[in-house]
Parts: C-alpha cells; sequence; structure tokens
C-alpha cells in the first residue's frame, strides 16, 4: 500500500503543527477517560517535537520502522524503534505525560500507520508544540537530534 492509499482508506486529514496525518478514533463520551487516533507518519511528515499534560500509548499497526525520540522531565534523551516485532523494535511505546516527544521514519521507510491512547482523554489544551530555539538553548548538547524532531 502507498500512503496516500492509508489516508484514504481512513479518511486522514493532517495535523496542523505537529505533522502527519490523523483521524480520531474513539473519544469517550460520559467520563472522557480515554481517546484514541489513528496516525500516520510519511517521508515528507513526521511528528514534531511536542508535548502532553496525559499519558500517551503508541502502537504500531503497519508500515516501515520509526524511531521516537523522548525527553523525559530530567532532560534525559531516548530514542526508541517502534515498528513490528520482525522489524526489530517494539510495537508499544509509553510516553509519560510532559515528556517531549517526536517520532520519524527510521532512514528508508515511506510510511507508517501508528495508533494513539490518551489517558485521561485527549483534549487540544493539554498540547504543546515544541518550539526549536529554546529547546536547543535547554538542549544545547543535542542541537542536531532537535534540529531533526522540530520544525524551524
Amino acid at each position: 500500500m502507498t500512503a496516500q492509499e492509508i489516508i484514504d482508506r481512513f479518511n486522514l486529514v493532517p495535523l496542523p503543527g505537529e505533522g502527519g496525518y490523523f483521524k480520531e478514533v474513539y473519544q469517550d463520551p460520559e467520563n472522557r477517560s480515554q481517546s484514541s487516533i489513528y496516525y500516520l507518519i510519511t517521508v515528507e511528515e513526521f511528528s514534531a517535537l511536542h508535548r502532553l499534560k496525559v499519558v500517551e500509548i503508541l502502537h504500531f499497526y503497519a508500515g516501515d520502522a520509526l524511531e521516537t525520540l523522548q525527553i523525559d522531565l530530567d532532560g534525559k534523551f531516548t530514542q526508541t524503534r517502534l515498528s513490528a516485532i520482525d522489524q526489530g523494535g517494539d510495537p508499544q511505546l509509553v510516553i509519560p505525560r510532559h515528556h517531549w516527544q517526536g517520532t520519524r521514519l527510521l532512514e528508508g521507510g515511506q510510511w507508517a500507520l501508528i495508533g494513539s491512547n490518551c489517558a485521561p482523554a485527549f483534549e487540544w489544551s493539554d498540547f504543546e508544540l515544541g518550539e526549536r530555539e529554546p529547546l536547543i538553548e535547554s538542549y544545547p548538547e543535542h542541537r542536531d537530534t532537535i534540529m531533526l524532531y522540530s520544525r524551524g
């Protein structure tokens, strides 16, 4: 399949700011305890550094392997391969609240479809897009990595 076929099949739309394509699948209508989306990353579109006030769990569904960068509350950088088990990575990844995160295809990849569950449910007011220069000022030793996972 191609990225466009995935976009068409799941009626995905561009995700402003962060990048990629998404569609909300579920939002708990009673107590907003959880939410779920499909999320597509392509060669042209990646998930720019951002953080949430809620826990997010990523699930790998199909396509090429990804690399997810996390920066924890102490400034520690972690990179995790997110992929199918037979691609050498982990098919699920928990992102704790308030951790910076960004995700890109590994070199040579064309697209990857993942899912994201948030608990409690995602709200736009819980989202903060990382700004390149302040992140570099905070973590100058990781300038090159931040450049890859952010937009100017």
